[in-house]
Parts: structure tokens; C-alpha cells; sequence
């Protein structure tokens, strides 16, 4: 064989060799491929499955809202005729009152003489409430009984740390009290200094 036969069939086999390796790396290069998108359509499918779910628990929660806003509409506007209904007779009530009522009130109703002072009851109420030991004023049996305390003076370090500008807070914490018994407290003795005042 000559020189020249050698490098042809040489080179024929480089090319045959190049040929089966090319062929082999394009055929793992196809599987490969088809296996990433095998992956990709089943990661897709997966996808489209959960966003289905999704939807559906969705749709379930929206259709449970409507229908709890439904039931609640509903009672709603029961409870609104039930209101109109009371309302309504209770007008009619208090707008006719039968004989019988009339009669009973107009013996029961107090004369002009016997008349009494609404304010001066709630001020003999507050003042046997404020001191029960007190005696009946009508009937003073002690002339030189010592008049009740005022609220303020019997909460006089109360009254002292509140005028130095003391919180509520802190005066309840100094003596044990609830803030809402001070604030009731110092109510009660705005109240007493305008009657008295």
C-alpha cells in the first residue's frame, strides 16, 4: 500500500470513529433533553393541580362567606321586624290607654298639696346614704349632732395627692384602690361641692 492509501484510509477512519462518538453524544444529548421536559411537564402538571386545589378551597370559602352573609342578612332584617312589631304595639300601648289605667292613675296621682320635692327626697336619700348613723332629720332629738363628713374629707390624703397633680394611676397603686372607685370618688365630689355651692 502507498503513503497516500494509508492517510486516506486513515482519515476514513477518523471521520467513521468521529461519527459513532458524534452519534452517541447526540443521542444522550436527545435523551436528555427529552427527560427535562418530561420533567418540566410533569412539574407543570403538578402546578396546574395544586392552583386547582387552590381555586377550589377558595370558591368553598367564598360560597361559605356568602352563605353565612346570607343567614346573617336574614336574621338581621327578623330582628328588625321583630324591633318594628315591639315598637309598633308598644306605641299603641303607651298612645291609648284604657279606662281602667286612667281611673287607677288619677287616684293615685298626689294633689298639688301633697306634692313632693323631687330634690329634696335624692338629698335626704344622699345624705342617710353618706352617714346611715345619722338620726332622721324631721325628727333632730341631738341639737348639737356633728354634721356629716364631706367626701373630701374623709379621702383627704386622696384629694391632697390629686391637687399636686398625682395621676390616677399612681394614687391607685399608692392606696390599693381600683382607678374606677377614684374616679367615682372625685365625681361624687363635684357633685357634693355643687349642691353645697
Amino acid at each position: 500500500m502507498k503513503d497516500w492509501h494509508i492517510i486516506v484510509l486513515l482519515g476514513i477512519t477518523i471521520i467513521l470513529y468521529a461519527r459513532i462518538f458524534m452519534k452517541d453524544d447526540y443521542s444522550r444529548s436527545q435523551a436528555l433533553t427529552r427527560e427535562m421536559e418530561e420533567t418540566f411537564e410533569q412539574f407543570a402538571n403538578d402546578l396546574e393541580e395544586e392552583n386547582k386545589q387552590i381555586m377550589d378551597y377558595i370558591l368553598k370559602l367564598k360560597n361559605g362567606y356568602e352563605m353565612e352573609t346570607a343567614k346573617l342578612n336574614g336574621r338581621l332584617e327578623r330582628l328588625e321586624n321583630q324591633l318594628d312589631a315591639l315598637t309598633a304595639s308598644l306605641n299603641g300601648v303607651t298612645a291609648t290607654p284604657n279606662a281602667e289605667e286612667t281611673d287607677l292613675n288619677a287616684e293615685n296621682a298626689p294633689s298639688q298639696t301633697d306634692a313632693v320635692d323631687p330634690q329634696a327626697v335624692a338629698k335626704e336619700a344622699s345624705m342617710a346614704a353618706t352617714d346611715p348613723g345619722a338620726e332622721d332629720p324631721s325628727n333632730p332629738t341631738e341639737p348639737d349632732s356633728p354634721a356629716p363628713l364631706t367626701i373630701q374629707e374623709r379621702y383627704k390624703s386622696l384629694f391632697q395627692w390629686y391637687r399636686e397633680g398625682k395621676s390616677i394611676d399612681w394614687i391607685s397603686k399608692q392606696t390599693g384602690m381600683q382607678k374606677g372607685e377614684i374616679q367615682l370618688i372625685m365625681k361624687l365630689a363635684r357633685q357634693e361641692e355643687a349642691s353645697r355651692g
